[in-house]
């Protein structure tokens, strides 16, 4: 009984030095929040690249290791490496979800317009997306860096240390609060579509009551043409303010560190 309690349980490392074991720990987060954190994760970058700079993060987060408090009963393997990897995936996830709400607004205008037939294979995403998905998603990538994003990462990531140590056996995370910004997120983006999308559904609207009016009119097959010109043409005008939109949608990811 002794030796299994041993194995789970810090005594088995007593003689190898506590700051190798934080240093570990230290990588388990870094690594969750590699595999999950956008640009990081990117299918683009290859496996060696992000486990070579997650044991360069690691390195830079050492001081974070030494200054780790060992709780004096002692701590379970199992509880701190668990512990330690749902917070590297909850930095890094939910961070992603930004990404992920932006091109699916774009697949979203796309289906309005009448674009979503012309779908193409995105290897980021490793499946189909439509043409404003994939640009939406370029376009997430170019504000993401000109804001600074990775670095903001970083620095969550930093303070993700100072919130929650490596050793605390009363780690609790405020699950109502991520839901809550999950929603603010999903919210943002949907604001960021409605005026294509609004404008669609309004030409609809004047397409069925010319319809009502005058049903020799083919509305259906008008609005083939209609609908993709006029989806151009008001996200052409919008541009402009929809990058500073978007900026303003992937700062607002900062309340997440």
């Amino acid at each position: 009984m002794d030796l299994f309690t041993d194995l789970f349980r810090q005594n088995l490392f007593a003689q190898i030095g506590t700051t190798v074991v934080a240093l570990g720990f230290v990588l388990v987060r870094v690594l969750a929040f590699m595999h999950f954190a956008p640009i990081f994760s990117h299918k683009s970058v290859p496996s060696h690249v992000r486990i070579g700079f997650a044991i360069f993060l690691t390195s830079m987060l050492a001081p974070k290791a030494f200054e780790a408090a060992i709780p004096d009963d002692g701590f379970s393997i199992l509880y701190v490496l668990f512990a330690n990897f749902a917070l590297g995936f909850i930095i890094g996830f939910t961070t992603n979800i930004l990404f992920t709400t932006v091109v699916a607004g774009g697949e979203m205008m796309d289906a309005a317009m009448g674009f979503s037939s012309g779908q193409m294979f995105d290897p980021s995403l490793g499946g189909q997306t439509t043409i404003l998905g994939r640009f939406m998603g370029i376009l997430t990538i170019v504000v993401f860096f000109q804001i600074g994003g990775p670095e903001a990462l970083i620095q969550g990531l930093y303070n993700s240390f100072d919130t929650f140590t490596l050793f605390d056996p009363n780690m609790t995370i405020n699950v109502a609060k991520i839901i809550h910004l999950v929603g603010d997120i999903i919210r943002m983006g949907f604001v960021l579509v409605s005026p294509v999308v609004l404008t669609i559904l309004v030409n609809d609207l004047v397409l069925g009551l010319l319809s009502r009016a005058s049903p020799q009119i083919n509305a259906f097959q008008i609005s083939f043409t209609i609908k993709p010109m006029v989806g151009v043409l008001i996200l052409l005008m919008i541009l402009p303010l929809f990058f500073t939109a978007v900026a303003n949608f992937l700062s607002s990811g900062s309340r997440l560190y």
